[in-house]
């Protein structure tokens, strides 16, 4: 699954320094991330995200949601953001069960991967000459992860609030996670093929 993520990565975020900086942080992702269902119970997603690998297989179905829609847009604001848009669908919960795995998703999950990229981003920039626009592109970025569980953002098993989208592009991540997780939305093996 790793594989197909990092080819989803090479063939569809355009922005050669983004592209680079999203292989860098798939290589950081906690382990597990490439080995856990999306959801334990089955509650809140497809059959094709339980499972071993289900998580990787929801994360790359949000970016295709993203994609079909950013094809269908007319609205250039958000076809202009579509490179850290991709990135934030990949990427928005790769920190699921936090940084060191515990045996159930985290409330603040988007909190913790908001933190992961903003760490990977200033580990990458360290040995990487980076642009104005990549460090603008990356708080963009981090900004659609914490906000992507839209106004499922409180939990009686914390005290903590998430952040909701305020933008269209943190809008627009949080609707294609929602769309991703109906139970109709199945993983498509032949879309995926073509990488």
């Amino acid at each position: 699954m790793k594989q197909l993520f990092e080819k989803v990565i090479m063939n569809e975020i355009e922005n050669e320094e983004l592209r680079n900086f999203a292989l860098y942080s798939a290589n950081e992702i906690p382990n597990y991330f490439w080995e856990i269902p999306a959801s334990s119970s089955g509650k809140y997603h497809p059959i094709t995200d339980l499972g071993e690998g289900g998580l990787v297989r929801h994360s790359l179905m949000v970016c295709k949601v993203a994609i079909d829609l950013l094809n269908s847009s007319t609205s250039q604001e958000i076809i202009n953001l579509k490179d850290p848009i991709l990135f934030a669908c990949l990427f928005h919960d790769c920190c699921k069960n936090g940084i060191v795995k515990s045996n159930h998703t985290e409330h603040i999950h988007p909190l913790i991967a908001k933190g992961f990229i903003g760490k990977c981003s200033k580990e990458y920039a360290k040995n990487n000459k980076c642009s104005t626009l990549f460090f603008s592109l990356c708080s963009d970025i981090q900004n659609m992860i914490s906000t992507h569980m839209g106004k499922w953002n409180k939990s009686k098993y914390s005290p903590i609030e998430l952040p909701t989208p305020d933008s269209i592009q943190e809008k627009f991540v949080h609707q294609c996670d929602y769309i991703a997780s109906r139970k109709y939305c199945l993983f498509d093996e032949e879309f995926f093929s073509q990488y």
